[in-house]
């Protein structure tokens, strides 16, 4: 086999104008389809602590946070946040350019020397391919789009495969070293980013070895890996065994073994260290206490546990791999939020035919690489198996089947977990590229060597170069869904909920989305910093706590347990370590005092530390401010919140009075009429999400609940006008079909039929489904349309493929077995009722269908 150095690519100008005109291409669809402002999971929580300078959950991401601050602060557009964004865009595509040349620098290396154009457009139409099949795969274009870590994750990991194929071809000049440095300072700046760059580092480390004997055989290049590994396991000992190894090694070099080896390692592990350095800040960012600072890094004990994601869990990964937690049918295969083929098969083009072609053309490559160059072809197969079922493994989601009852540990993953697969569909994405130079290659030399003549092997050269266009499937098939430009909904959500609220007022919240979009708002744009948000799910953990009590001394000292009886400290009793507070605190709602720790009740229940604080908060405000809930309560209070509380537009306020719930119809109609915008939800190219659609089902409700209040106070005028904006702000809203013709008859409206309406309403969702046909949320709607119109038969096929995407929810479980049993369908209800109960073993309601109709043999009835 020929083996040209990739000088030929080097010195190709136009290879590189044609890789610069790819990334343009595809910054171009990014800038087309970029959000314009926040969006849901971690981005809202990124774009706040870019723009305030604060400190995101662990381990930091600190490099991005650097550029997300210099973006906020080139002023080029006027939301922030969409400036935040634009970081995804720029270092994706700067990914697609590294891409194009990575791909285009293995073709190179079994092509003859003195190739023709007709030879050379396997390289280039390679690159192409490789390149937009990455940029343009499903997940990799939705964290284009968004502020997101993955983008600029991915150019770094393209950056180390870049450089470790060049030294490949260079490793015996002393120069290349140089390289190699290089690619150890870019891993650790990686993790700096997101703990997957440096998933490229293990098999590169067996790409090194496999090309230069000379490192292969030599035990100082072992320990400078494993030196550098240790990041991946623990910073101390990544920090001593690299900082001694960088010692030992200067030490060998300057004395009488002046090798190019010693220096080598020394070079590596200083790299590793520089690379590492950049994370340094965020202990001193710390200190200065900024708006946002996640688990208050600001000793050394409480950075080594923020960089090694304690909070998460003591447990190393690679232990917790032992004992799985899903099954691995479901972990591998088509299963909601988590399973990898399900989103392995959306990635490229529509699954089908096309898709099964993309998929043969990416194996084809990989093979055709391990052919032609077994070291490159080891390399691009270890990176495909660690992104793809080395993840799968190592990440172990859960699938709610081995769910703890009481901890809750091992529920369903709450979202869709492809983001992890990114680097694995990243370079599956190039692989495709590579398929395609192997193919066209291999047909032309068949060609040539059947004597053909030039003519012919040029008419098929031609042909095979139509291939080119292989990546418009993937942007054909992926444009709706990863298209943010009317994705206005975390905006709204988080505008509508800091405004739902009064003046100096405390905001309960429980999760991510309702937390980091108003995060964004408020620290990013500057929106209702009065309201003081408290995030439950962070109250049980003691430096939460103690920032929540330094912030709302604003609101007159609402906690005012000292620092001693919050802050914990590990305590060890009969051999067992536990976090406790150094002092206790005298509960006056329970006549005792103890120490600020989750704690049984006289009836069982577990009481957390925030369900504690939440009574001291309550306590101490004494009604001075306004105090809210973004959702229903938590029942475990001594106070009963759950009555004492009402519904205010999103949220509920706390009452002294017991109104269980009960819709503050005045206010929540001010904020409808005056204050909420809710935009783009008319328009069914707008492409939602699970978690948007839900948002808008649970917004949409609050409306309907003020319209009801009103019509029961026997208001019909302001009744009618709630309802007509209900409709036009949530046309997706199924309840307001429904309700149309009585409304249309109680207030002598000229109407449609029940019929007509129905229609209507099945050709919009229709129109919903063909831009995000996954949704469960539509299928479910139309059911309960169709059930309505006496359709049973269509209303239960559209609940069957409602519960086949998503077979954990109890919405669509419920769904289809009432449908079944309501047509006398028994042996269909039971045997879905088996298989959610499977899925669900917490769950009640299964168990008591199979209780009822569980030794049911036929549809026959009971």
């Amino acid at each position: 086999m020929n083996q040209p150095t990739g000088e030929t690519v080097s010195r190709d100008r136009l290879n590189m104008i044609i890789g610069i005109v790819t990334a343009f291409v595809a910054f171009g669809v990014y800038l087309k389809t970029v959000a314009p402002s926040i969006s849901f999971w971690d981005c809202g929580e990124f774009v706040a602590t870019s723009i305030c300078f604060g400190i995101p959950h662990p381990p930091g991401s600190a490099v991005f946070i650097l550029f997300g601050r210099i973006f906020s602060l080139i002023p080029f557009a006027d939301d922030l946040a969409y400036r935040v964004n634009l970081i995804s865009a720029l270092s994706s595509a700067g990914a697609v350019l590294v891409g194009y040349l990575i791909v285009t620098r293995i073709i190179t290396r079994w092509q003859r020397p003195g190739a023709d154009f007709w030879q050379r457009l396997a390289v280039y139409g390679g690159g192409i391919i490789g390149a937009l099949c990455m940029g343009f795969n499903r997940t990799f274009w939705t964290n284009a789009v968004e502020a997101e870590v993955y983008g600029l994750t991915t150019l770094v990991s393209m950056l180390i495969i870049y450089l470790l194929v060049v030294w490949s071809e260079k490793h015996e000049s002393t120069s290349s070293d140089k390289l190699l440095v290089l690619a150890s300072y870019l891993a650790i700046l990686g993790i700096g980013i997101h703990m997957s760059a440096f998933l490229v580092m293990p098999a590169g480390f067996i790409f090194i070895a496999l090309v230069d004997r000379r490192l292969r055989v030599d035990i100082r290049y072992w320990i400078s890996v494993l030196a550098i590994s240790c990041i991946m396991t623990s910073l101390n000992w990544f920090l001593i065994g690299t900082g001694l190894w960088l010692v030992i090694s200067i030490i060998a070099f300057l004395s009488k073994y002046r090798s190019r080896l010693w220096a080598l390692s020394a070079a590596l592990a200083f790299a590793a260290l520089l690379g590492f350095s950049v994370q340094t800040y965020i202990p001193v960012l710390s200190s200065h206490d900024p708006g946002l600072d996640m688990n208050n890094p600001d000793n050394w004990k409480q950075f080594t546990g923020f960089v090694e994601r304690d909070q998460y869990g003591q447990e190393n990964m690679f232990l917790r791999m032992l004992h799985r937690r899903g099954e691995l049918s479901n972990q591998f295969g088509d299963f909601p939020h988590m399973g990898f083929w399900g989103y392995f098969k959306e990635q490229y083009s529509q699954p089908g035919i096309l898709y099964t072609l993309l998929l043969l053309i990416g194996l084809f490559g990989i093979y055709y690489v391990l052919k032609k160059d077994m070291r490159v072809g080891v390399f691009m197969l270890l990176l495909v198996l660690a992104g793809t079922v080395g993840l799968t493994l190592y990440m172990n989601f859960a699938d709610g089947t081995q769910i703890q009852p009481g901890t809750m540990l091992d529920r369903l993953e709450v979202r869709d977990r492809d983001y992890f697969w990114t680097p694995g569909f990243a370079m599956f994405g190039l692989c495709i590229g590579l398929g395609f130079a192997a193919l066209y290659t291999g047909v032309r030399d068949k060609l040539a060597s059947m004597k053909m003549g030039d003519g012919a092997v040029q008419s098929a050269s031609s042909v095979m170069s139509v291939l080119i266009l292989l990546p418009g499937l993937a942007i054909a098939h992926n444009y709706r869904a990863c298209d943010r430009t009317y994705d206005t909904m975390p905006y709204d959500y988080a505008y509508n909920s800091l405004n739902s609220c009064a003046k100096n007022s405390v905001l309960f919240t429980a999760g991510d989305n309702d937390t980091f979009p108003l995060w964004a708002l408020q620290y990013g744009l500057g929106i209702r910093r009065d309201v003081h948000i408290v995030n439950l799910s962070l109250l049980d953990v003691d430096w939460y706590a103690l920032q929540m009590k330094t912030d709302l001394e604003a609101l007159d000292t609402l906690i005012t347990l000292d620092t001693a009886q919050i802050e914990t400290v590990e305590t060890t009793y009969r051999g067992n370590t536990f976090p406790l507070p150094r002092e206790s605190f005298y509960d006056p709602i329970r006549k005792e005092t103890r120490k600020l720790v989750p704690f049984q009740d006289e009836t069982g229940r577990v009481i957390r530390t925030a369900i504690q604080l939440i009574e001291h908060i309550i306590l101490n405000n004494q009604w001075r401010h306004e105090i809210y809930f973004a959702n229903l309560p938590p029942s475990e209070t001594a106070f009963n919140l759950r009555e004492k509380c009402e519904r205010v537009g999103l949220v509920y306020r706390i009452t002294k009075e017991s109104l269980n719930g009960a819709v503050n119809v005045e206010e929540t109609e001010r904020l409808i009429r005056e204050v909420y915008q809710f935009r783009n939800l008319d328009n069914p190219t707008y492409y939602r999400d699970e978690t948007g659609t839900g948002m808008v089902l649970s917004a949409a409700q609050k409306y309907l609940d003020c319209y009801n209040g009103l019509l029961a106070e026997g208001d019909s005028t302001r009744a009618l006008d709630i309802f007509l904006r209900m409709e036009k702000s949530f046309p997706e809203f199924w309840e307001h079909v429904m309700l149309r013709p009585t409304v249309d008859s109680l207030f002598g409206l000229e109407g449609k039929t029940p019929e007509e309406y129905y229609d209507d309403y099945l050709e919009f969702v229709n129109q919903l489904l063909k831009y995000a046909p996954n949704s469960y949320f539509y299928y479910q709607y139309k059911g309960i349309i169709l059930q309505a119109m006496e359709r049973h038969e269509e209303a239960i096929r559209n609940f069957e493929i409602a519960y086949e995407i998503m077979p954990v929810s109890s919405l669509t479980y419920r769904s289809l077995m009432s449908a079944y049993i309501s047509q006398g369908r028994f042996a269909e209800a039971v045997k879905i009722s088996r298989e959610f109960s499977f899925l669900n073993p917490l769950d009640e309601s299964a168990k008591r269908i199979l209780n009822a109709y569980g030794n049911m043999q036929s549809t026959g009835g009971p």
